[in-house]
């Protein structure tokens, strides 16, 4: 069984593809159309045609320059380029390259500081579940800056089992950057 936002990214893929095939079929490019004015208008396209969808993304680093953050898309089956809001947590990143500073990738949160995923851009700020890249005495206690398998690193509850994570689950992380958490092997994550 395929992956439903896989699916919809394929789909988006193929109207794309279409939409660039019909553009090079238009009457402008068209020798034997006799109106001259046919598919002109003020900015260049057609006025009737829809605006092109947004470009899909997965991650932030992928998007261009002009729309360089990754947002969830409103019905929760992908994702889409959109401008940079600035905010916390809006835009969606697999390692903090795809961030842009003074955002680093962390872990997304509910509003009792518990990681819900997905991989969001946060504050370099040392609050829960923000990141502490470069300064790992950033995090407060109860929170051990932690490094996961991507290179992130953010401040994370330290947890023996996972009913000390609420929703989330208790899983392996690297702590040799854990300023006050020496010896620690697991914090709360998604």
């Amino acid at each position: 069984m395929r992956d439903p936002p896989l699916m919809k990214t394929l789909r988006l893929l193929a109207c794309l593809a279409a939409i660039a095939a019909s553009a090079a079929c238009s009457s402008k490019s068209d020798p034997t159309n006799d109106d001259p004015d046919a598919g002109d208008s003020q900015d260049g396209g057609d006025p009737d045609s829809p605006a092109p969808p947004p470009r899909a993304c997965t991650r932030s680093g992928t998007c261009p320059t002009d729309s360089p953050c990754c947002v969830p898309d409103d019905d929760g089956g992908g994702a889409h380029c959109a401008p940079d809001p600035g905010t916390p947590q809006a835009c969606l990143c697999e390692n903090s390259s795809d961030c842009s500073p003074p955002f680093v990738c962390g872990l997304a949160v509910d509003s009792a500081n518990s990681p819900t995923g997905p991989y969001v851009c946060v504050p370099n700020d040392g609050r829960a579940y923000d990141g502490c890249k470069g300064n790992p005495s950033l995090c407060g206690v109860p929170y051990c800056c932690v490094t996961d398998k991507n290179g992130n690193q953010f401040c994370a509850f330290a947890c023996a089992s996972s009913s000390e994570c609420g929703s989330a689950k208790c899983e392996p992380f690297d702590f040799s950057s854990a300023v006050f958490c020496n010896g620690g092997t697991n914090a709360c994550g998604i």
